[in-house]
């Protein structure tokens, strides 16, 4: 395995690992284990997290390009298997994998599985995927006095 990287983009593929190692403040931070090239790419926020799935979703949509005459079958039992079967795949606080079944409409569709929560939900979107992945991270206790919800402002 090589060590964690921010720059390297990933190469062909479309599933991943991410090992979640913090969440203060909404800010997720933590590692992109790519399980096709065994590849680390860390993160330190959102931004840079999506930016690693936007590659790792256009190159899977070009599959063809990256190794011309070649298809790349792996069946979705084999990478979940992979998730299970390798121990040092666990994130501090969460672990997930995403696969990006293609893209569409600047965006890109897929599948979000929750190893602790062990949740497989499909989301239609990067926002959407970013809505599923903050639902089953620790969120920070309301304070005294703190609203929690829109509704309470209208009033």
């Amino acid at each position: 395995m090589t060590g964690a990287s921010s720059q390297t983009p990933p190469k062909c593929g479309n599933s991943a690992v991410i090992r979640m190692d913090s969440y203060e403040d909404k800010n997720p931070q933590g590692t992109l284990y790519l399980l096709h090239t065994q590849e680390e790419i860390a993160f330190t926020n959102l931004f840079e997290l999506l930016e690693q799935l936007d590659r790792l979703a256009q190159c899977s949509e070009s599959r063809a390009s990256c190794n011309p005459g070649m298809q790349r079958v792996v069946t979705g039992k084999r990478e979940d298997v992979a998730l299970r079967s390798t121990p040092e795949i666990q994130g501090d606080i969460a672990t997930f994998q995403i696969k990006i079944f293609f893209c569409a409409n600047a965006t890109w569709q897929g599948s979000l599985g929750w190893k602790e929560g062990k949740q497989k939900l499909r989301f239609r979107s990067a926002l959407e995927f970013v809505k599923l992945l903050d639902s089953a991270l620790p969120q920070p206790p309301l304070q005294k006095g703190e609203l929690c919800c829109e509704a309470a402002h209208a009033g």
